[in-house]
């Protein structure tokens, strides 16, 4: 996978909305 500054926004944004459910869930 090539990590340009797109697909890395795109990782993080997947990321940050994985850990607000994650904290939902508790």
């Amino acid at each position: 996978m090539a990590w340009t500054p797109r697909t890395l926004a795109d990782a993080l944004n997947n990321i940050a909305e994985l850990d607000i459910d994650i904290e939902n869930n508790e």
